[in-house]
């Protein structure tokens, strides 16, 4: 939450400065995701050492769907075409716990991305756009403690996807809806010693990927 206080602030302080030195070229946006995980649950086998056979999430789904703020600052490069970065927060609420059956966890993630926009408008007041967007999503989650470090960590990774829409211009303004795909990475690393006797020890850490394959709503409003 932090981070992104200062990230806002930053944005805030550093837009008018632009804006005013190159008018009409430097767009500040306001983006709202709404995310919902799509496909299926996939689980992939594997024996660890040759002695311990394990089986992990591959592709993953999210209980529940994925709301989010973000902030964009874009360059325009001609008529058509904008570049940019944006950041925000986003957040997934009562997830199962990767742990513990029964318990729920509440994930707070970060993310970081360029922008690469394409925008054309249609008559007077009216655009269609699409935007590609890739970067990296920070989350971080830790699960039981001894001496010999956490047990349980999860954290973030790449995330890439594309939006097409259409919106809206008044005179400062520009706002719009766009539908989208995005895929979120996370890497995991799972001590083996919580639930597996000798040989195993607090050496023997398991890490693997997973990805979640999103459908994405997205409400903007950009000052013109």
């Amino acid at each position: 939450m932090k981070k992104t206080i200062i990230l806002t602030l930053a944005f805030l302080a550093f837009y008018p400065l632009v804006r005013a030195q190159e008018k009409g070229k430097i767009q500040l946006g306001i983006e709202i995701p709404v995310k919902f995980s799509v496909g299926y649950s996939t689980r992939l086998e594997t024996n660890y050492k040759g002695i311990l056979p394990l089986t992990y999430p591959q592709f993953e789904l999210y209980r529940n769907p994925v709301y989010g703020i973000n902030l964009n600052i874009l360059y325009g490069l001609n008529d058509h075409f904008k570049i940019g970065i944006g950041s925000g927060l986003n957040g997934e609420f009562f997830e199962g716990s990767p742990a513990f059956s029964n318990e729920y966890i509440n994930m707070l993630m970060l993310p970081v991305y360029g922008k690469f926009r394409w925008q054309k408008n249609i008559k007077e007041k009216f655009t269609l756009s699409s935007d590609f967007n890739a970067g990296y999503q920070f989350y971080d989650n830790r699960i039981g403690n001894d001496s010999n470090g956490y047990f349980f960590r999860d954290r973030g990774g790449l995330l890439g996807g594309i939006d097409i829409g259409a919106g809206y211009r008044t005179t400062k303004y520009l706002f719009s809806v766009k539908l989208g795909y995005e895929m979120n990475i996370y890497s995991h690393s799972y001590r083996l010693d919580w639930s597996f006797p000798a040989p195993i020890t607090s050496k023997d850490i398991f890490e693997f990927k997973t990805y979640y394959n999103l459908l994405k709503v997205t409400l903007g409003i950009d000052i013109l």
